[in-house]
């Protein structure tokens, strides 16, 4: 019996949580705290958890001068949030006209290429966005060691106080004015869900997000006046979607990495045209052209489509088509294209 009792009274000496464990938990931050400043010159205003940003919290980067305004979880921006840039950086990037903007790119002029159509030219390009290296993906900042944050007021843990100098610096950087670039859902730093993306010259996109990339439904709307409406995938137009062109004319159809592919039509709002059938690489490849009716008080046109005259014209389309299907699922499958050979 009295072995026994020693046994356990060793086991509750071992059990005893180490005093030294106790004043380490003390000192990790936890809940609101006043502004924190780290050595990089980030400063972080808001809540903590176990010494790492959980909750709500602004935090200002200081290398880019962006600010991020939202949740927090684990040390990630996670949940919703709002990213701002500084206006003095905004001209960073220009989205083309009617093209696929890309926010998660970064550090480039970015590129446009024209396709044209029937007459008709419809600009598609990618251009680098308004990210930072710590604005967007990537922008995780460890602040859980106490000794690489310098506490501004209000707030423990056992790190140093900042000069009066320092303080006044960071405050004078944090008055340059802010624009808006996205707001929306986060998840484990990158935006993950739904949320809208303000570019520089006015163009927005709006829907869904995923891993830091335009991915599934959205609507961009193009400073040129133009607006596509459909599925993205990896940052491009792909799958079923819908371009308004600023002129009024008219996309409906399929897309492939940025590019009308599939069948699809394009209605002629000017020449009161429609042209439907296959599309390869942004061109019209298999198809009819025809008039459209005219809208009241039109006139009928003066010069119209003349009427097919061709013996079986179903049959010459889907033998046309067959060999568009071939040869696209040839190059969708790794296959080369360019030869010609099915």
């Amino acid at each position: 019996m009295e072995k026994s009792k020693l046994r356990i009274a060793r086991h509750a000496d071992i059990a005893k949580t180490p005093r030294w464990r106790v004043k380490d938990k003390l000192s990790q931050k936890m809940g609101p705290h006043a502004t924190v400043y780290l050595i990089n010159g980030d400063r972080y205003i808001g809540d903590w958890k176990d010494n790492k940003r959980h909750g709500k919290g602004m935090h200002f980067y200081c290398k880019s001068g962006n600010v991020y305004e939202g949740e927090w979880e684990n040390d990630m921006r996670h949940g919703y949030g709002t990213l701002s840039v500084p206006v003095a950086d905004a001209g960073a990037s220009a989205p083309a006209a009617a093209g696929s903007t890309s926010p998660s790119r970064r550090h480039g002029g970015g590129k446009r290429a024209e396709q044209r159509h029937h007459g008709h030219s419809d600009t598609s390009g990618a251009a680098a966005g308004d990210s930072d290296d710590d604005s967007i993906a990537g922008g995780h900042t460890d602040v859980g060691d106490d000794a690489s944050t310098i506490f501004g007021g209000g707030g423990g843990g056992g790190g140093r106080h900042a000069s009066a100098s320092d303080s006044h610096d960071r405050d004078d950087a944090s008055a340059v004015p802010l624009r808006k670039v996205y707001a929306g859902a986060w998840a484990a730093d990158k935006r993950h869900g739904i949320g809208t993306y303000f570019y520089h010259d006015g163009a927005v996109y709006e829907g869904e997000w995923q891993n830091d990339m335009k991915e599934g439904w959205g609507r961009m709307m193009y400073p040129d006046g133009s607006v596509y409406e459909g599925e993205w995938h990896h940052e491009n137009r792909h799958g079923q979607g819908i371009l308004l062109l600023a002129n009024g004319d008219r996309y409906e159809g399929m897309w492939l990495v940025n590019e009308k592919e599939g069948p699809g039509r394009f209605v002629y709002r000017t020449k009161r045209q429609i042209y439907e059938g296959e599309w390869t690489h942004g061109m019209p490849k298999c198809g009819t052209l025809r008039d459209l009716p005219p809208l009241p008080g039109q006139r009928e046109k003066l010069y119209p489509i003349p009427p097919l005259t061709l013996n079986n014209p179903t049959a010459i389309l889907d033998a046309q088509r067959q060999l568009i299907y071939d040869e696209r699922m040839q190059r969708m499958m790794g296959g080369d294209s360019d030869s010609g050979e099915h």
